[in-house]
């Protein structure tokens, strides 16, 4: 079953009551590092979540009871043999030890234990060990399984199990586990020695002619070469005991000692539970790295384009007032409405010690005689961060996006809300840096920047030129481009404008799609908006199709659309986010800038007709139910708009681009219609004003 890495390394870090770094990595088994305080946890595929908790707890409990000192010394001087009876002594004590500090765990280590004993992950089922396997094999399964298994301990050797259930500390442990090693260790070779000893029966023929060889010399039963015992050497005492000998862990030596086989099975079995086909690749965040983004303020942008007729800009304007001015209406009457109506919860009403005039009339009958006064709370302060992807993939609705992030920002100005409109791109040539950082970091691109084409730092008058400006960029990067007519100027102006337009700094032309850069870059932006205009609530507002470049880090390129069989495991700090080939990094970096600036991260998108086919709609809806996109792609092109969540965002916004200029709610009729048709075109108009104003008032509550 799937599992939610990310819950666990929260378990991991809440089990050990410290930050620990938790990774998932392309290893084979879990680990602690005891001196750096780090769990790795392997990619584990398939698994039991009662499991994933018993694995995790196992750890936690090494790295809160296991030292990192003293145990590996024991280790290299006992030998390999050693240590599989110091795992399963400690195993015991600090499972143990975890379960009593959480026994909500105590379940899932039994159920997982008897889960894989009944997987065969020990080696052998409860018969097999019960009958031919070693003590530290058998109090190896009865401490992880239970003792409601039926392992088989026998009467001399209860000892040993009461001296497991009183290990309190690890040397303790380290000592019992010496001591019982020791004593199996003597007790293997006695039985060696006893075997050893044994005398084959002689044939009688041979009995009979043993003592009447002429000349022959006695020879020895136990001189195995047939070399000849001297006379004045010395005898071995036939009672003197063999003292043990560890070895050097080479197979050979361990193979005359005793071992946990049912620990080296279940360790061997977990190893192989990992799913270590794929690739992990790993990049860590660390926005300090970031600092460097450049970018071009609008200032800078009037200056490159005012070789651009204001004519031009004028028409553009004007049209854009037309086409927009009531969304704009109605997204202010929205907001001031759900701001009035949280103030309205917000107040209480309280007596305030002066005498009403008109009331004290009634003192007679009622002691209600005083003036009241309502207490209004201070609401929180908002604000709004919109981002516009300036890649050459917009340029089918470029537009229209700009007309809508225009619109966003003159809501924010009129209901004075703080605001910033940072156009993303790599296309800044002129720019070029150093961009390295350390091994595994992810790295900005070298030519990436962001335009600020607005703000609320902004005067009116200069507000009005770059939203001029804003639009003429719009228009010339975009597929549908107003014609000279549509805009009411002259040919020659037109003209002018486009040629203008077209020698302009080649910074503002589309280029590809820096999104992950622009994410990143934007949590130190955004953050610092926040400090700097004292905000309770900044929206992050992305215009783009998504679809990013890949992101650069010091170990190479990740392209998402290559990565196959690949996890990319992306670390912030001391958290993972990890991405799979059926994911898109793109929404691991939203969800971290989500979670690093706490605002929400809405989506919009604005698409022609030909983008709203049903397989284009899966693509968007991240889902391969292309039976599903299909219904959805009806319902889209009857409302002209959809809002759905995926990973990153917590809200997205899908608008057809025949939509906005129906927001108006205007319709045109022929001078000489009839009134049945005035009455149908009115009709059509007013239906689409009531869709829009859904998808508006829907965009309101997420941001108000």
């Amino acid at each position: 079953m799937s599992v939610n890495t990310v819950s666990k390394e929260i378990l991991a870090r809440l089990l050990s009551q410290e930050n620990i770094d938790v990774t998932h990595e392309n290893v084979q088994t879990a680990s602690f590092d005891v001196l750096n305080r780090s769990l790795t946890l392997p990619m584990w595929d398939n698994m039991e979540d009662y499991t994933y908790d018993h694995l995790v707890g196992h750890e936690v409990g090494h790295a809160l009871y296991t030292p990192s000192e003293g145990w590996m010394e024991e280790v290299e001087e006992r030998g390999q043999a050693f240590k599989s009876f110091l795992n399963v002594v400690e195993d015991a004590r600090i499972e143990k030890l975890i379960q009593r500090r959480f026994p909500g765990l105590r379940r899932s280590f039994v159920r997982s234990y008897q889960k894989m004993l009944a997987d065969n992950f020990f080696g052998a089922n409860v018969d097999d060990i019960n009958s031919s396997y070693e003590l530290i094999d058998r109090l190896n399964v009865l401490f992880k399984c239970g003792e409601s298994i039926g392992i088989r301990i026998e009467e001399d050797e209860k000892v040993w199990v009461d001296e497991l259930r009183g290990l309190e500390t690890f040397d303790d442990a380290l000592d019992c586990a010496i001591r019982l090693f020791d004593a199996m260790t003597q007790k293997k070779q006695e039985e060696q020695n006893e075997v050893g000893q044994e005398i084959p029966m002689p044939s009688p023929d041979a009995e009979d002619n043993q003592d009447t060889q002429d000349g022959g010399e006695e020879i020895d039963a136990d001189d195995a070469d047939g070399e000849t015992k001297d006379a004045g050497g010395e005898e071995e005492a036939a009672d003197q005991k063999p003292s043990p000998d560890y070895g050097d862990g080479s197979d050979g030596d361990v193979e005359e000692m005793p071992v946990a086989k049912t620990d080296q099975s279940l360790e061997e079995a977990i190893r192989d539970m990992s799913d270590t086909k794929g690739t992990v690749i790993t990049a860590k965040i660390d926005t300090k790295y970031w600092d460097t983004v450049p970018v071009i303020k609008p200032a800078r942008i009037a200056k490159d384009l005012a070789p651009v007729p204001s004519s031009y800009k004028d028409a553009l304007m004007k049209r854009f007032n037309a086409n927009n001015k009531t969304t704009i209406n109605y997204l202010v009457k929205e907001f001031e409405m759900k701001k009035r109506a949280a103030e309205y919860a917000r107040t209480t009403t309280s007596k305030s010690g002066v005498i009403d005039t008109v009331k004290m009339n009634n003192y007679k009958f009622s002691d209600d005689i005083f003036s009241r006064v309502g207490v209004v709370p201070d609401g929180k302060n908002h604000g709004m961060i919109l981002y516009l992807d300036w890649s050459g993939s917009m340029y089918q609705s470029f537009s229209k996006t700009v007309e809508q992030c225009l619109s966003l920002a003159t809501f924010c100005r009129q209901v004075n809300i703080p605001f910033k409109v940072l156009g993303f791109t790599d296309g800044a040539r002129h720019v070029s840096r150093d961009v390295s950082v350390p091994s595994g970091y992810m790295a900005v691109s070298s030519h990436f920047c962001f335009i600020e084409l607005l703000s609320n730092e902004l005067s009116r008058s200069k507000f009005t030129e770059a939203a001029k400006n804003l639009l003429a960029l719009g228009e010339i990067n975009s597929r549908q481009r107003a014609d000279y007519r549509d805009l009411n100027i002259g040919w020659e102006d037109f003209n002018c404008a486009l040629d203008a337009l077209y020698n302009v700094n080649g910074t503002y032309r589309l280029n590809s799609t820096p999104l992950n850069d622009a994410i990143v870059a934007g949590i130190k932006i955004h953050n610092k908006f926040k400090v700097d205009n004292r905000l309770d609530i900044v929206n992050a507002i992305f215009l783009t199709d998504g679809c990013s470049n890949g992101f650069t880090y010091n170990d190479g390129f990740y392209d998402s659309s290559r990565i196959y069989n690949k996890t990319l495991q992306l670390k912030l700090r001391n958290q993972r986010f990890m991405v799979d080939s059926r994911d898109d990094p793109t929404n691991a970096l939203l969800e971290i800038y989500g979670q690093e600036t706490g605002s929400n991260v809405i989506g919009m998108r604005i698409v022609a007709s030909r983008e709203a086919r049903s397989y284009q709609l899966a693509h968007i809806l991240q889902t391969k139910d292309y039976a599903k996109a299909y219904e959805v792609s009806k319902d889209f092109r009857k409302n002209k708009w959809m809002s759905f969540t995926v990973r990153g965002y917590d809200k997205s916004f899908l608008i057809l681009d025949t939509s906005l200029k129906a927001e108006n709610g205007e319709f045109e009729v022929d001078a000489d219609a009839t009134k049945g048709k005035i009455k149908t075109a009115f009709s059509k108009s007013m239906s689409k004003r009531l869709t829009s104003r859904k998808m508006l008032t829907e965009f309101i509550d997420m941001v108000a």
